[in-house]
């Protein structure tokens, strides 16, 4: 390290989040935790220390810069120069559903010309990809989206303001033939900078802002602008208000170590008259769907390979689920023949593959019948409630992944 050149420390720890200051208690669990149970240290850009770690609760007066009132790994004080101190934005993490965007508002920082910082790092499945930012000059950038091995898309140059917030949509897109392949398309305050439309991920984009967690070269470690704020936005022809029909989409966490315990992912109807669509842990990197129809006969899936510490999107497509076909105001866009092929049977789609089909006719049921991740109804098939963390759920209406 040269001693005299101006140096960049990056200190990250549980006393700088405390449980009760208000956007530490606005974020989700998950995040919370995160941050909360790691102590990270970068210098220069470069990370030297990432580990599990708790440091002791303070309040805003007992953390100190360049000094020590206690201890003795160090004298009382800081003998360099401290330049500049101030806190840079929370990091945020967020799962996106089956074929949403991720919208981030920022401001950039000023004086980084010739810098690159991260804006996200994106994994879907096996792919990791990071959308960072080089800094041209006071008031053009250039955004790229780069990929472990080594692979980039670049913008043009885009123009901005420091003193202004601006727009960034990130929308992460299935490679064609590929279903394991990721891109993601660029939108500049609105207008498209990077990449092409495609077809979504076929399993969930976990998304975490303002940093490169992959580690990819040349993205940079950290954003430092003073303000970056993501959120998940739906696809503009999904309806503005929630369906009460259609198939389930559900975006959870399994837990593990769960083995041979089963629990309900779906549950339709009521008590001698339901359907439940459940879940089998076999071991540590498998599951098993089954169907069974209280009162007749059940459906097993084959097993199913699955990573415990990543989310996973479930649709379930079950004739329980829609209203009779004389309906005209819901089935109006979909054939005789469709209308029939989605009010028989049973149908689990799994991070994109049908893995559960079953001709079993559910019993019919309100939709205040329908329940995620719950058996209220007291089944003897699965346990009582689903103890991993559903995410997202939502009714589809008349679509189907296979339709969008």
């Amino acid at each position: 390290m040269p001693y005299n050149r101006t140096q960049s420390l990056v200190v990250s720890d549980s006393a700088l989040y405390p449980l009760e200051d208000p956007d530490v208690k606005a974020l989700k669990p998950a995040e919370r935790d995160a941050l909360r149970e790691n102590f990270r240290l970068e210098l220069n850009g470069k990370v030297l220390i990432d580990e599990k770690a708790y440091a002791f609760e303070s309040d805003a007066s007992q953390i100190l810069i360049g000094a020590s009132l206690f201890g003795s790994l160090a004298s009382g004080a800081f003998t360099g120069r401290i330049i500049n101190v101030e806190r840079l934005s929370i990091p945020r993490s967020m799962i996106l559903p089956w074929g949403w965007h991720a919208e981030i508002r920022l401001r950039f920082p000023v004086a980084k010309i010739g810098a690159t910082e991260p804006l996200a790092s994106l994994r879907s499945g096996g792919a990791v990809r990071v959308c960072s930012v080089t800094y041209l000059s006071q008031e053009k950038a250039m955004i790229s989206i780069s990929g472990v091995a080594g692979t980039t898309a670049q913008s043009a140059e885009v123009h901005f303001d420091p003193s202004s917030e601006h727009v960034i949509e990130l929308a992460p897109g299935q490679v064609p033939g590929d279903p394991s392949g990721m891109e993601v398309g660029c939108f500049f305050d609105g207008t498209r900078v990077i990449g092409r439309s495609l077809r979504p991920t076929a399993a969930p984009t976990e998304i975490w802002s303002g940093i490169n967690r992959a580690d990819i070269p040349g993205a940079g470690t950290r954003f430092t602008g003073p303000l970056i704020d993501p959120r998940a936005i739906a696809l503009a022809t999904q309806p503005a208000a929630p369906e009460i029909f259609g198939a389930e989409h559900i975006l959870l966490k399994f837990p593990d170590k769960k083995t041979g315990r089963r629990e309900p992912v779906l549950t339709t109807g009521t008590t001698g008259a339901g359907d439940f669509i459940y879940v089998i842990y076999l071991d540590e990197h498998h599951i098993r769907f089954g169907h069974d129809h209280w009162g007749g006969a059940g459906v097993l899936s084959e097993p199913i390979t699955i990573d415990y510490s990543r989310p996973h999107e479930v649709w379930i497509r079950s004739g329980a689920l829609y209203p009779p076909a004389r309906n005209d105001s819901f089935w109006k866009t979909l054939s005789p023949i469709e209308r029939l092929k989605r009010l028989t049977g049973v149908d689990v789609i799994f991070d994109g593959e049908t893995v559960l089909s079953s001709t079993i006719a559910p019993y019919p049921t309100s939709p205040s019948e329908t329940q995620v991740g719950k058996n209220a109804i007291g089944g003897s098939t699965c346990d009582p409630e689903f103890s991993g963390a559903v995410e997202f759920a939502e009714r589809a209406g008349t679509l189907l992944p296979t339709d969008r």
